[in-house]
């Protein structure tokens, strides 16, 4: 609809960049470069708008990040969140803090990783972002897990234990971070997690999802049975359009490694 419409001046011509390059991000619409939204970002930073310059810097680097610019995506990151802290706007901060949380554990950065998502929680307490904020925490407590921290990590998992959510992917996922803390332990969490996830529409899992799937049924050794091969027949059609996703063979799954849940 946006393509259709005529928009002669630059307000407009901003407003829209920034619309579609949402869309595409909700919808994980790749796009090929950030000229699009650089737009947007050029025209708020001009007019001095720093509410939309934020919104915009944030979405650059969300376009940067899933065109495979991971450097420049952390730089637009890291400005949105001194731009947020700024102003004290805590929902964009979150956000922003999160995704340098997940570039960081990619670059096996984990101690950065845990100090943003820990800012990226006190970001989301500080909005009263209830959903973010559970989300937030399970990465932080995947990144005290991978960091050593297990006090810090069991602490945090059993606070979550006691919320009351109604999304069973979430809490799907909650159960799955204890399970792969306890693993060695052989904490019985993965049928806890199996369970969860399959009251879940399969319409609305994604790539992701699929894969943690496949890693609990793997801690619930199941890593050979019929159902999972299946399933990893499953996740590699729907990665093949996707330049996120490898998975060739069963050999793959390693349990206490789950893939991080996207932003």
């Amino acid at each position: 609809m946006l393509d259709t419409c005529s928009f002669s001046r630059p307000s407009l011509r901003a407003q829209r960049a920034w619309l579609l390059s949402r869309a595409y991000d909700k919808c994980e619409v790749n796009v090929a470069d950030d000229s699009l939204i650089m737009q947007a970002v050029k025209y708020y930073k001009r007019t001095h708008n720093q509410t939309m310059y934020l919104r915009s810097l944030y979405c650059l680097g969300r376009v940067q990040l899933n065109a495979g610019d991971t450097y420049n995506a952390m730089m637009s990151f890291e400005q949105t969140a001194d731009l947020a802290r700024k102003r004290n706007d805590w929902f964009w901060l979150g956000l922003s803090s999160r995704n340098l949380a997940d570039i960081y554990n990619n670059a096996y950065c984990i101690g950065k990783a845990v100090q943003s998502q820990e800012e990226a929680v006190n970001a989301f307490s500080q909005s009263g972002d209830s959903l973010y904020l559970v989300y937030a925490q399970v990465g932080l407590a995947r990144a005290y897990h991978d960091y050593g921290e297990t006090a810090a990590r069991d602490s945090l998992l059993s606070s979550m234990f006691k919320l009351p959510l109604k999304d069973s992917l979430l809490v799907g996922e909650i159960h799955e971070t204890q399970a792969r803390a306890f693993y060695f332990r052989r904490y019985p969490l993965y049928e806890e997690a199996y369970q969860h996830y399959m009251l879940c529409p399969r319409e609305i899992l994604d790539v992701s999802d699929w894969c943690n799937l496949l890693v609990i049924l793997s801690g619930m050794g199941k890593a050979q049975d019929h159902y999972t091969l299946s399933l990893l027949n499953q996740i590699s059609r729907i990665a093949s359009n996707s330049d996120d996703w490898f998975i060739n063979t069963p050999e793959t799954i390693k349990p206490r490694c789950p893939p991080l849940k996207r932003s």
